[in-house]
């Protein structure tokens, strides 16, 4: 298992992911101040954002059928928590959305990637 995303495992056989990046930002405001330089003030955590990516190859790894589970689980709208194979729990997360491009179509109109 290379990750766990709800009820969904990412693994070779599924929808394995060649890169994981995490973006994550504090907000912070600005407060003029009259004869002074500002001050800034810090009022909480802002955006986590993790983005998976990869090439599926159908043959080799999941196709249609691991698409459709993980856009399956996104549809419920709620948030599941994002855990590593090591255990590392990353939070409660909302797939917000997916990127696909298919290329290499061969004659019987199956994709190779």
């Amino acid at each position: 298992m290379m990750m766990i995303y709800g009820m969904f495992v990412f693994e070779l056989r599924t929808l394995p992911h060649q890169q994981l990046q995490q973006n994550k930002s504090w907000r912070h405001v600005k407060n003029e101040r009259v004869n002074r330089s500002a001050s800034w003030q810090y009022i909480g955590a802002g955006d986590d954002r993790i983005v998976l990516s990869g090439v599926l190859y159908p043959e080799i790894t999941g196709g249609e059928v691991s698409l459709s589970l993980l856009t399956t689980q996104a549809y419920t709208g709620r948030p599941w928590p994002l855990i590593d194979g090591v255990g590392q729990i990353y939070g409660m997360y909302v797939l917000t959305g997916t990127n696909t491009t298919r290329s290499e179509l061969i004659a019987t109109v199956r994709r190779k990637r």
